[in-house]
């Protein structure tokens, strides 16, 4: 199993959810190069929630992307073995993601918006200071001096910003021990993992010790099991400073709100 082959995939835009959940199968499956993938349909179809129909259909459109390769052809009691063509992989476009706390926008080097440190009167670039206002007294002629103010300068934050978990959240716990521990995990995951993955889990319930962690479904909570528990673990305790089990299942789903007027 490729950590580093699913996070190629997720941070690419495939054009269709169902052939980049069949691709993302199949990354998982794979070694570290993309090479020797061989679930089976059936499994793919397990793991994914898609029809099997669906499944054949996904991995013939992606046959046709060039996107995977078939290195052998199916036998009996052996299913066909596929090769996640990393190189078509990388000349697709990237996802675009910015939430506000989380990821920084890549910053505008044609129109560089003006420095706070220079309206604070701190050093500019090259060791240069901005003039400083005169204290001479007005003279007779003077042209009246107009004051104006200065909005207070905004120092750069060095620590990143707190996760924001997603609201209102189905189970109705207290969220705030997970949303601590999952800024630690954000530091731990690379992004497509860490977004893919653990942003919208919750805290399902704590019992005995034992917390319980919701994921999206049957795939998200396989893929925690596999990769993410023992560091979960780790955070957990940190956070709540007792040792304590984490199990992981598919959270109930949220309940629709209710319509105006019933």
């Amino acid at each position: 199993m490729s950590g580093r082959v699913v996070g190629r995939v997720f941070e690419r835009t495939i054009g269709s959810p169902t052939e980049k959940a069949v691709l993302t199968c199949l990354a998982e499956h794979s070694n570290p190069d993309g090479e020797m993938s061989f679930p089976s349909v059936y499994r793919i179809h397990k793991e994914t929630e898609l029809g099997l129909s669906t499944v054949r259909a996904a991995l013939s459109a992606l046959r046709a992307k060039q996107l995977i390769i078939q290195t052998r052809g199916p036998a009996q009691h052996r299913p066909a073995t596929y090769r996640v063509n990393l190189e078509a992989l990388s000349d697709l476009p990237l996802v675009e993601v910015y939430r506000p706390g989380y990821a920084e926008p890549e910053p505008d080097l044609q129109h560089p918006a003006p420095s706070p440190l220079a309206a604070g009167g701190r050093p500019l670039a090259g060791g240069v200071r901005p003039p400083a206002p005169s204290t001479r007294p007005p003279a007779a002629g003077d042209e009246p001096l107009v004051t104006v103010s200065k909005e207070p300068s905004i120092e750069p934050s060095e620590e990143p910003a707190a996760f924001q978990p997603p609201t209102p959240t189905p189970s109705g716990n207290d969220q705030t021990p997970w949303v601590m521990a999952l800024t630690k995990l954000q530091r731990k995951f690379d992004r497509a993992e860490f977004e893919t993955w653990l942003r919208d889990t919750e805290i399902l319930r704590i019992v005995n010790g034992s917390v319980v962690i919701g994921g999206r479904n049957t795939y998200g909570v396989h893929w925690l099991r596999e990769h993410a528990g023992p560091r979960v673990c780790v955070a957990l305790t940190e956070v709540l400073g007792r040792k304590v089990d984490v199990q992981f299942e598919v959270a109930p789903p949220s309940p629709l709100p209710s319509t105006l007027g019933e």
